[in-house]
């Protein structure tokens, strides 16, 4: 059957049509694409923004993350879909008081999210997630950080179990 003019009410979208030449402007793919995690706890000091240690990519196909952080491809700028978690724990039994999770571009704090007002509710350990669409331009890096501020001023941990400190992202097909 050859298809000269497309109306709704005459396609059979169940009939299977052989189309010759070349089909442009159907699908896409999300990339680049990215998602790493940390393989062992990272010691952070109190009320500290500390860069989160990512040591252990599940996948990054466009080979755009190394040194902690992800760089923008030449010729792939374009709207981003950025999400992270960081598992939060204060190892020396003190209550935590704010914890922050931040995504930073080109060294800049550009996104924070925090979980903060919680003191004396024996918080000592949790998990903090977050995502953003961000516009990027070939060339700009991401990175991830985390903060902990606990009532004794002591160290806490970005803890590596059950896979619940990560960073991960991928090119919007907009």
């Amino acid at each position: 059957m050859a298809i000269t003019k497309i109306q709704s009410e005459s396609l059979n979208l169940a009939d299977t049509y052989a189309f010759t030449g070349t089909v442009t402007g159907a699908g896409g793919d999300l990339t680049p694409a990215w998602f790493v995690k940390n393989s062992s706890a990272q010691s952070i000091s109190d009320d500290t923004a500390t860069k989160v240690t990512l040591d252990t990519e599940v996948f990054d196909t466009d080979s755009a993350f190394a040194s902690n952080k992800f760089t923008v491809p030449s010729g792939k700028a374009g709207k981003y879909f950025i999400y992270g978690s960081i598992d939060f724990i204060n190892t020396s039994n003190n209550d935590m008081r704010e914890n922050y999770i931040m995504f930073y571009k080109n060294g800049s704090a550009e996104i924070l999210h925090a979980l903060n007002g919680y003191t004396n509710a024996n918080m000592r350990r949790l998990v903090l997630s977050t995502s953003v669409t961000l516009d990027l331009a070939a060339g700009d890096y991401l990175e991830m950080y985390g903060t902990a501020d606990t009532a004794g001023g002591s160290s806490s941990e970005m803890r590596s179990n059950n896979s619940a400190t990560y960073f991960g992202g991928f090119k919007l097909l907009i």
